[in-house]
């Protein structure tokens, strides 16, 4: 959660940018996870059948790898304090 009242952390990362369509097949989505090889994905947009879907093929393909759905006001942890 960022607000004003939120203190201010450290954040070691590296970001980049990645272009490609919002509406791109399923599919094509599995591969980029699988070829990022994170160990975090969060599924941001989609009705609930196409999320359980991709969150599920995911899944199948590694299982070690976390998957969230975001929801609006959900907190998602996605480092251990």
């Amino acid at each position: 959660m960022l607000s004003k009242l939120s203190r201010e952390i450290n954040v070691k990362c590296t970001i980049k940018r990645f272009r490609f369509s919002a509406h791109s097949l399923r599919e094509d989505l599995i591969k980029v996870v699988e070829k990022l090889d994170p160990e975090n994905v969060v599924l941001v947009h989609g009705d609930p059948p196409a999320i359980n879907w991709i969150g599920a093929s995911i899944l199948k393909n590694d299982k070690k790898r976390k998957v969230f759905a975001a929801e609006p006001g959900k907190k998602i942890e996605l480092v251990d304090n």
